[in-house]
């Protein structure tokens, strides 16, 4: 029972609301998450073939392609790439652009489960006649902005069918990861990112160490360091993700690169 003081007149108001309580319970489902805390979904498109993809939350046929949220192959960007969810369990349809199937036919149909104030990297790859998606739940490194200069960089291995090692020019093939296989991914390593470094270069190769795959650097590593418009550096207490993607001897689009993924803003 509540009582209400409603002004001048001074009345008291008693209500009794076990109903009401009642119907607000009810009608909390047991698939959301809870209230202000949405899980974070970060796309990344690795589809072979330059397939666009457009993102729908809805179970209905994809009717405006335009306003729809586009997921650019082999690009990240935030918040072009991310979306949240305020349901634990949720489907995410994907349709192909340009699109030369019926139009309420998504390519991918992501079931996906996810915690509050969560954030997770969900992985488009394959091809368009036979797409597939792996949903990583992501667990970036704690910073401390009053150290030393630092960044955080893993590898996922999104290049069909190869395992491969990783290293940094100059040092022993396979000292940076050892073995890295398709669909997985190595965990976040700290590295120094003050005035002495003014590039990482990464050497991506075969699980044996022996064929250079694909080579990476990071650039503009010390923009604005050491200043307030470090919070603009993509690579300073950051977390990335560096994505191999294509396929063994593939041309074009479809060549074996290294894209980045910037969790935190570019």
């Amino acid at each position: 029972m509540i009582t209400i003081y409603t002004g001048q007149s001074r009345k008291i108001i008693r209500l009794i609301i076990p109903a009401l309580l009642l119907f607000l319970a009810g009608a909390c489902k047991k698939t959301d998450t809870d209230y202000g805390q949405p899980a974070v979904v970060q796309f990344y498109n690795a589809l072979n073939d330059n397939v666009n993809l457009l993102v729908s939350l809805s179970d209905k046929p994809l009717v405006f392609y335009r306003t729809a949220l586009k997921v650019t192959n082999k690009e990240f960007t935030i918040p072009n790439n991310v979306i949240t969810l305020s349901q634990a369990s949720q489907t995410v349809n994907l349709f192909a652009e340009p699109d030369t199937l019926a139009h309420d036919r998504p390519i991918i149909s992501a079931a996906l489960n996810v915690k509050a104030a969560s954030t997770y990297s969900l992985f488009l790859y394959g091809t368009k006649a036979t797409p597939a998606y792996e949903l990583n739940e992501d667990h970036f490194p704690a910073v401390d902005i009053r150290g030393d200069s630092v960044t955080f960089i893993r590898f996922a291995n999104f290049s069909e069918g190869q395992t491969i090692s990783v290293n940094l020019k100059g040092e022993a093939p396979g000292s940076f990861i050892a073995s890295l296989p398709f669909r997985s991914f190595s965990a976040f390593t700290k590295l120094p990112a003050d005035r002495s470094v003014s590039e990482y270069e990464f050497e991506v190769r075969d699980e044996a160490g022996v064929v250079i795959i694909a080579t990476y650097k990071t650039p503009n590593l010390n923009s604005g360091n050491n200043s307030s418009s470090s919070l603009l550096n993509p690579w300073i207490y950051k977390p990335n993700t560096l994505v191999l993607t294509g396929i063994p001897g593939g041309t074009g689009t479809n060549a074996q690169t290294i894209k980045l993924m910037s969790h935190r803003g570019q």
